[in-house]
């Protein structure tokens, strides 16, 4: 890239942005004060201070659809408080396995990392489930979409059901700090509220609760007023350098911080929390779908009044600096999280189907639109390669609720798999080791793929 164009990326991203000011004393003061701060609030033990951590170097990335635009990226691996820092997620597995490859010396701290943030991940999953629209992964939205249909059959007389999809901008970089501290607050305290003071957390695997688990090993209980102290310091102190020049956050979620990603959710949960309780009644008339920025809003209503004012509430919801852009054309199909979302008058009114990103190109093309994943002549084994086919029909399988779809999808699949050179006899031995272990449906769905090739 031109360094011209990427001094003026970075300018107008970190430096001139009014979300960032120039920090104008020396790192070392600032991390005297982060490290003061955390001894004012009781929680030094919990911090688990690293007097060798530094801050990170920000950079910027193109996009990909838009090559005028930039992603802001901001590496937190070297700060103090990341031993603490990344054990609140549980979306951080990748980062921590490179991290582990990197250097033995890390280990201590990768055993640790991701406790906080999964403590705030465990704590929103078990929030009442009526109270806001999250999803906690791609494989829950059929479950929630057939939930949603129950509960709109059981609405009385005749009525039309719409579908719609939104993308909210800006979640993460123009979020109010006030905003994002009362929702932290808010939802450790429903929890205290329910005589939960705090939360073990597993820090070498999977797993959290809010009682006595079973065995010691690798476990430690954090208090959930350390919790929330924890999170006020990482928003009150979030540094990184840019440009040769030290900056710090005061706009948005900490970047490049494992707590973000949980953090922005339970923002969004708290604003669907007060949604549900100004709406009341009418809360019956809709069921909406979330996960991190793609909505999903499904309205049953008889009249266009109800429809505007629950499209309305929900555009209006979230905090300022937040918009809620509609994606869909309202024709009642629609793309959200990778499937396609069908809408239809009778019950059951909302579908789904899984979709490929090379859809259009399977049968239009003689190459594929998008490499994605790997061809049969890239370095990995056979059984490796079997694994992966295993999982993009289990993905079928689970993505998709209209039935009927099912052996068009495993049709496209085949001939995606072919045009990547994977061998005939490969692909429909591996689909039928997977039809065998199904229903019907999926075995006269083998059946029909592999006859016809």
């Amino acid at each position: 890239m031109c360094p011209a164009t990427y001094f003026n990326a970075m300018m107008s991203t970190f430096v001139c942005n009014p979300g960032y000011r120039i920090v104008s004393y020396s790192e070392a003061q600032v991390l005297k004060e982060v490290r003061e701060d955390a001894q004012l609030r009781g929680i030094q033990k919990t911090v688990n201070w690293d007097a060798k951590g530094t801050f990170g170097a920000a950079y910027v990335i193109p996009k990909q659809k838009d090559l005028g635009r930039f992603r802001p990226i901001c590496p937190s691996f070297k700060e103090p408080m990341v031993r603490t820092a990344r054990m609140m997620s549980k979306a951080l597995k990748p980062m921590v396995r490179t991290a582990r490859m990197m250097s033995k010396a890390l280990k201590p701290m990768v055993r640790t990392a991701r406790m906080m943030s999964k403590a705030l991940n465990f704590l929103l999953y078990n929030l009442p489930k009526s109270w806001h629209f999250n999803l906690r992964a791609v494989s829950d939205l059929t479950a929630q979409i057939e939930r949603i249909n129950s509960r709109l059959s059981k609405l009385p007389g005749e009525r039309e059901v719409n579908s719609y999809s939104f993308d909210i901008k800006e979640m993460f970089c123009k979020l109010p700090h006030d905003v994002i501290l009362q929702a932290v607050d808010w939802i450790i305290d429903h929890h205290m509220s329910k005589g939960h003071e705090s939360v073990r957390v597993n820090t070498r695997g999977k797993g959290a609760a809010f009682g006595v688990t079973t065995g010691s090993d690798h476990w430690k209980r954090l208090n959930l007023e350390e919790v929330k102290s924890f999170v006020q310091l990482e928003i009150e102190h979030t540094y990184f350098c840019g440009t040769g020049v030290l900056l710090r956050q005061v706009v948005g979620v900490p970047m490049g911080k494992s707590m973000s990603p949980p953090i922005a959710c339970i923002m969004c949960a708290y604003s669907e929390y007060q949604l549900t309780c100004t709406l009341g009644q009418a809360c019956r008339f809709f069921g909406a779908l979330r996960l991190i920025d793609d909505v999903l809003l499904i309205i049953s209503s008889r009249d266009e009044r109800t429809r505007a004012l629950i499209f309305e509430a929900l555009s209006n919801c979230h905090p300022e600096g937040l918009v809620l852009k509609r994606t869909d054309d309202g024709s009642g199909t629609l793309e959200f999280l990778g499937c396609q979302i069908r809408t239809r008058q009778t019950y059951p009114y909302v579908g789904c189907m899984q979709l490929s990103q090379n859809d259009d190109s399977i049968w239009t093309q003689d190459k594929l639109l998008i490499q994605n994943d790997q061809s049969f002549h890239s370095w990995g084994s056979k059984k490796h390669k079997s694994a992966v086919i295993g999982s993009l029909l289990h993905r079928i399988n689970q993505n998709t609720s209209i039935r009927s779809e099912i052996p068009g999808r495993v049709l496209g699949l085949q001939q995606e798999l072919v045009k990547k050179d994977f061998p005939v006899k490969f692909v429909n031995r591996v689909f039928h080791r997977f039809g065998s272990r199904r229903d019907g449906l999926w075995r006269r769905t083998i059946e029909f793929v592999c006859d016809k090739q």
